[in-house]
């Protein structure tokens, strides 16, 4: 192969394996320890770019000591326009990993924030994470 020909080619590979570099990861996560909460609130931002996909959430954490049967975590979910939902969920502190909300598909495109307060968290609370998937559509 002449020199010539060979540059094409090399052009050619790079084009078909930049976009597999530049791929979002399906799943991100975030833990905020304790100390690091606002007030005792953990604000955990994440994109919801595509609203025909569905996404799935999950709560984890590490309590010392003395083990709660329920953790209660009031949680508001903040849209990109403002518009803002709260509820009251109840996690079970033992588990590696609490399921929170399945299958949710955003109304809207953009940045999304969930704020959550743990109610009568002891000493012992080391900090709390979230985990987002996206599914993709279905």
């Amino acid at each position: 192969m002449k020199a010539g020909a060979l540059i094409p080619c090399l052009v050619a590979l790079a084009m078909c394996l930049a976009p597999s570099g530049c791929v979002k990861p399906a799943s991100s996560e975030k833990f905020i320890p304790a100390a690091k909460a606002q007030a005792g609130v953990y604000v955990f931002d994440f994109e919801m770019a595509d609203t025909l996909s569905t996404y799935d959430f999950f709560f984890y954490t590490r309590v010392d000591g003395p083990q709660l049967d329920s953790l209660p975590l009031k949680v508001m979910w903040v849209a990109p326009s403002g518009e803002s939902f709260t509820e009251t969920v109840y996690m079970d502190p033992t588990a590696v990993m609490e399921p929170y909300r399945s299958g949710v598909r955003p109304a809207e495109a953009g940045d999304w924030r969930i704020c959550v307060r743990p109610v009568g968290v002891s000493g012992g609370f080391r900090g709390l994470g979230l985990v987002c998937k996206e599914n993709g559509t279905r």
